[in-house]
C-alpha cells in the first residue's frame, strides 16, 4: 500500500504539503528538497493510479521516529484511508513514535487530534514550540502526541532535543 517516494515524486509531494499545511509549518522548496534527500528522512507515499495522494514523512531519530508531516489529498479524506496509512507506517517503524499537532483551538484541529487519539496516540501535556523553519517564518505552539503511551517528562525532553537537532537544526 505505502512505498518510499522517489525524487520524481517530489513535485507532487511538495504540492500536497502546500495544500495541507500553513506556510509556517513548511520549509521553503530548496530546503525541503535537501531534507528529501537526507538518509534519515523517509517519505512514505500512497499512490492512486500512479499519482501520489498521501505522504507520511518520517525522521529516524536514532531509534525513535518523528512523523513530521502527514497529508492526504482532500479528495480522499474522511473515508478511512488515513487510518490505514497511519497504521501501516506505525507498524513498519520499530521504536518510539511522536508527532506534532496544532493546539485544539478550532473544530478542525480538534478533529485532527481526535483522529490520532483514536489511532493509538496519546497527548503529552508539556509545552512545545515548533522552531521556525526559516527567518521569515514564525515559531508555532503545538502539541506532541506519542504512539502507544504518554511520555514522561524526561522522555519528552529527550524527544525535543533530538527533533530540534536533527529536524530543525537547532
Amino acid at each position: 500500500m505505502i512505498q518510499l517516494a522517489t525524487k520524481k515524486d517530489y513535485p507532487i509531494i511538495l504540492n500536497l504539503l502546500r495544500d495541507s499545511f500553513p506556510s509556517d509549518e513548511l520549509r521553503d522548496d530548496e530546503l525541503q528538497l535537501k531534507v528529501f534527500l537526507n538518509p534519515d528522512y523517509y517519505p512514505f507515499i500512497f499512490k492512486v493510479d500512479g499519482v501520489v495522494k498521501a505522504i507520511v514523512s518520517v525522521w529516524d531519530l536514532d531509534g525513535a521516529f518523528f512523523i513530521e508531516h502527514f497529508a492526504v489529498d482532500k479528495s480522499l479524506r474522511n473515508n478511512g484511508l488515513g487510518t490505514k496509512i497511519l497504521n501501516e507506517v506505525c507498524n513498519k517503524l520499530n521504536g518510539d513514535i511522536c508527532l506534532e499537532v496544532e493546539l485544539p483551538l478550532n473544530t478542525i484541529s480538534k478533529r485532527r487530534i481526535d483522529f490520532y487519539l483514536r489511532n493509538g496516540f496519546f497527548a503529552n501535556d508539556y509545552p512545545y514550540l515548533q522552531p521556525a523553519y526559516s527567518k521569515d517564518k514564525a515559531e508555532v505552539p503545538l502539541m506532541v502526541l506519542s504512539y502507544g503511551k504518554s511520555l514522561t517528562e524526561k522522555e519528552f525532553s529527550n524527544f525535543v532535543k533530538k527533533v530540534y537537532k536533527k529536524v530543525y537544526n537547532k
